[in-house]
């Protein structure tokens, strides 16, 4: 190879630090939802790949906990930094070796609605019910377990629904709140 093609990469998708590395510094190139570090995931998948220990103190925010093992840190390459002409064609040959991105299989919204939209749905109908039978509904809905607990927090932040007691208790009443006038 006769250019050194550079990336941007982070350790995470949340981490605010990018650097620009050498293409050739990063191995174990795949396509992944789960970052490095604490190892949390990301609801789509993006390009991944490994840096050495002593890069990955330089170059992202690492915590050095690798330091008792000196093996490679994971590192993320965002196609949102990588889209420059000057990192585009070291992105697009580490996304060839990674081959191609798995589909998510949670959509986001299903027959058009989302979660969201699906419990006040639901809700509007009864106008209240236990948190236990309110899950079982959107799960079998074809939501994830995820996508209700955000929806609920999102909804409850909103002031859209009213959820008293403690969020563990299965028996928890969920009910719409009454907009007045």
């Amino acid at each position: 190879m006769d250019e050194e093609y550079k990336v941007c990469i982070k350790r995470s998708a949340k981490a605010p630090k990018t650097s620009e590395v050498s293409i050739s510094k990063i191995n174990g190139v795949k396509c992944d939802n789960q970052s490095g570090g604490y190892g949390s995931i990301q609801s789509g998948y993006s390009l991944h790949g490994y840096i050495s220990y002593n890069d990955a103190m330089e170059l992202v925010d690492c915590s050095g906990m690798h330091e008792h093992y000196h093996t490679d840190v994971k590192i993320v390459i965002p196609a949102s930094l990588n889209k420059e002409d000057k990192y585009r064609k070291g992105y697009e040959i580490l996304l060839k070796k990674a081959r191609s991105k798995p589909v998510s299989i949670h959509k986001r919204t299903i027959n058009g609605i989302t979660c969201t939209k699906q419990i006040i749905k639901f809700l509007e109908i009864s106008h209240s019910m236990p948190r236990r039978e309110l899950r079982k509904k959107i799960i079998e809905y074809g939501y994830t377990m995820s996508q209700f607990q955000s929806a609920i927090y999102r909804l409850k932040s909103q002031g859209k629904i009213s959820c008293p007691g403690d969020g563990r208790n299965p028996s928890q009443m969920i009910s719409l709140q009454t907009t007045t006038n």
